[in-house]
């Protein structure tokens, strides 16, 4: 009978093992390839020049672009806080229907998902967080309808903000959700790569 006790007992501790496994593999996304950026990114470059550019020496939170910023209380703390502000900050507003006509703006008092991830983007670098730890990646609903996301680099995990929800999620558990397309490159935010789930 104690036998069959720690049989089982093994057999669930594989299992939860075989769970913390599949979670961890999806973690983190992996580059696939160069993708061209949206047209809408390469305006906002032009505008906003000091936000895409690549991290230089004098960052104060470096950040490997695999590897990402240590996760601490307080940086976890950070990603909550600038998430839920900007959710709460901006007027939801549809996308035009026209891609030549979007315009990606920090802190407007109304915009699509495109603003909120430039606006959480800015917030974070002012915090110390470093360019290429902080990736805007586009992903496709179950819809169909695309959508922007900000992917935080962390240690730990790769962390979504997203306007359509206050929960901080890990990659793993908004793959549920998201098919991943393309994210900026944390080498240089002008440059975009093809995304994918590693495995």
């Amino acid at each position: 009978m104690r036998h069959k006790q720690i049989v089982i007992g093994l057999s669930f501790v594989l299992f939860l093992a075989s769970m913390h496994l599949a979670v961890t593999a999806v973690s983190r996304l992996v580059p696939a390839g160069p993708a061209l950026p949206p047209l809408a990114h390469t305006n906002f470059c032009a505008n906003y020049p000091d936000d895409c550019k690549p991290d230089g020496k004098n960052n104060t939170a470096k950040a490997d672009g695999t590897k990402g910023v240590t996760l601490t209380l307080e940086r976890r703390a950070e990603l909550t806080q600038v998430n839920e502000q900007v959710n709460a900050s901006i007027v939801p507003r549809p996308q035009p229907d026209n891609p030549v006509h979007e315009k990606w703006e920090i802190t407007p008092p109304a915009g699509d998902c495109n603003d909120y991830v430039v606006t959480k983007r800015h917030a974070l670098m002012q915090k110390g967080w470093p360019a290429n730890a902080l990736l805007m990646t586009e992903v496709e609903q179950h819809s169909g309808q695309h959508h922007l996301v900000l992917i935080a680099r962390t240690s730990e995990d790769d962390f979504v903000l997203d306007n359509l929800t206050r929960k901080l999620r890990s990659v793993a558990e908004a793959s549920a959700e998201y098919k991943w397309v393309r994210m900026e490159s944390p080498n240089d935010p002008k440059y975009w790569e093809r995304v994918k789930l590693p495995g």
